[in-house]
């Protein structure tokens, strides 16, 4: 168990890499920042490497001495991250195309609302389960925000 949850930990961590980019470009076609070209791709690439970490994560080596539901949990919330960061890049296009014209009733930006609201949920149910395993074997524990 410590073995899968140490790889585990490595999938984490570049998680929370793309959480603060995507974050980092939220903020900026939210607020029609200065970035507002480079969103987009910010938001494609994000969505790239969350299909990586569900590869990953689908061939993880020992994972089945991980909890299931905590494993599904956490493939869920990438896979609804995904649809998330698709919609993301479209509205951070609209957005750039449109002067930042009703940025938040973009249809892009309300359709990625349901998935999002759904990723919250499953990421804070893989919390719940990862920070006790992550206590016990001394490794980073995150909050659903964090992932």
């Amino acid at each position: 168990q410590e073995e899968a949850a140490s790889s585990l930990a490595t999938l984490l961590n570049q998680s929370v890499s793309d959480r603060n980019s995507v974050n980092n470009a939220y903020n900026d076609v939210l607020q029609c920042g200065p970035n507002l070209d480079q969103d987009a791709q910010v938001f494609r690439s994000a969505a790239s490497s969350r299909q990586q970490l569900l590869s990953q994560l689908a061939s993880l080596p020992s994972r089945s001495a991980l909890s299931p539901s905590m494993l599904s949990d956490l493939s869920g919330a990438w896979q609804e991250s995904v649809q998330v960061d698709d919609d993301y890049v479209q509205w951070a296009q609209d957005q750039a195309g449109n002067g930042c014209a009703d940025s938040d009733t973009d249809a892009s930006y309300v359709a990625a609302e349901d998935p999002n609201t759904q990723a919250t949920t499953d990421k804070t149910a893989f919390a719940s389960q990862w920070n006790p395993l992550a206590d016990q074997y001394g490794l980073t524990q995150y909050q659903q925000g964090q992932l």
